[in-house]
């Protein structure tokens, strides 16, 4: 009996700490996102440079920087013509890409440099 006198005399007290830890949670469920968006972008461009090396080789450098532009605004990521760098030799291709990008959160920003190298070629 004394232990549902001590849930009654509460009086609401549960509800402001569940509604507190749900506003923690919330925050650092933003500032997660924030911090993982721009390696996800890093991640997923790989893979879209990774596609298009081999295409590469039999299209001219000017397709091949359109379409690294392209895959670059699929994934919003503000890229430069001039940041995209096209190595040809023997049966073998080279793209570079840098951009930069920023993580904006209250009290807190970070400035972040990715560079993604992919080479590919005829093998034999």
């Amino acid at each position: 009996m004394d232990h549902l006198k001590k849930l009654r005399v509460q009086k609401g007290k549960g509800a402001i700490g569940c509604i507190v830890f749900i506003i923690v949670l919330l925050a650092a469920l933003y500032a997660a996102f924030q911090f993982a968006r721009p390696y996800i972008k890093r991640s997923m461009m790989g893979g879209k440079l990774e596609n298009l090396v081999s295409w590469s080789l039999q299209n001219p450098d000017k397709f091949v920087i359109k379409s690294v532009l392209n895959a670059a605004d699929d994934l919003s990521i503000d890229l430069d013509p001039e940041n995209i760098e096209i190595e040809r030799t023997k049966g073998h291709i080279t793209i570079s890409v840098y951009w930069e990008d920023y993580i904006n959160l209250p009290y807190y920003h970070k400035h972040l440099e990715f560079e993604i190298e992919k080479t590919g070629g005829v093998e034999g």
